[in-house]
């Protein structure tokens, strides 16, 4: 039995009903325990629940990126923000799109279209459904996803990312460093980052982002870097790779079970960056 697609399968529906320990167990839920206590005889089945958004020291991390409450709150708002949309192929396409363009939390942090629309497109919706591509762009200047755009929810739990798991330096993609090809956005794995990492910085330059340091050096962000990350000189600390960083700490918050932390991170901006 392949253990890892059961994990993945059985995580989100547990992260939601395993809170409930008062209710009556219905035979789906004792279906679905006999089959993860079957398939993984040495564990209990509370190593299948997952932790709270805000249980920061249990959600699995990068060793080279950990998870700090101000770096969480940096990559929610970046993840969010058209601001960093400033490497556009057309000047009237800065500052209209952003990760939350093609992964939009109302629709489970993925499109709610068959492709996702960045760069070229017009509208949002709720859960992304009505945007659509800017007739003013000729196909070549859209930035639309090949594929359905895969959601961020539990990327904690992956190692490595994508459809074909191409991003990350780690685990199966161990030694394979000749097929991070030179010149593609594989060749990000060269910077030794797990998956969800390599796919945040690779993904903003795919998707035509970028940080302006006078933007933020003039805007709240600042404050939000500089605690963020503190470790690092000024010189080196209002970068890309920073910014990539952050939306990985952000999506690794992301739980299938539980919504409650990103509501506390939005109460709280303020107070982080003081």
């Amino acid at each position: 039995m392949n253990y890892k697609a059961l994990l993945f399968i059985v995580l989100p529906i547990l992260g939601f009903v395993s809170c409930i320990e008062e209710e009556p167990i219905n035979s789906i839920d004792q279906e679905l325990k006999s089959a993860i206590i079957q398939a993984s005889p040495n564990q209990s089945l509370n190593d299948f629940i997952l932790p709270s958004s805000g249980d920061l020291n249990n959600i699995p991390q990068d060793s080279k990126n950990i998870l700090s409450t101000a770096k969480v709150e940096l990559g929610r708002q970046i993840y969010h923000d058209t601001s960093f949309g400033i490497k556009a192929n057309l000047a009237e396409g800065i500052g209209t799109y952003s990760c939350a363009s093609c992964h939009a939390a109302k629709a489970g942090f993925q499109a709610c279209l068959p492709q996702g629309i960045g760069e070229g497109g017009l509208g949002f919706g709720a859960r992304g459904e009505t945007r659509f591509v800017n007739p003013d762009y000729e196909d070549a200047d859209i930035d639309v996803q090949p594929v359905r755009t895969p959601s961020v929810l539990n990327i904690a739990y992956q190692e490595v990312v994508l459809w074909n798991g191409q991003f990350g330096a780690t685990g199966v993609n161990a030694n394979t460093q000749d097929q991070w090809t030179e010149g593609t956005p594989k060749e990000t794995n060269h910077l030794g980052f797990e998956g969800t990492e390599t796919q945040a910085i690779a993904g903003m330059k795919v998707h035509r982002q970028d940080v302006d340091e006078d933007f933020v050096l003039t805007s709240d962000y600042k404050a939000l870097f500089d605690v963020a990350f503190s470790n690092e000189f000024e010189e080196n600390r209002y970068k890309l790779e920073n910014a990539g960083l952050a939306i990985a700490a952000y999506e690794r918050t992301v739980m299938a079970n539980q919504a409650p932390f990103q509501d506390w991170l939005k109460g709280n901006a303020n107070a982080l960056s003081d």
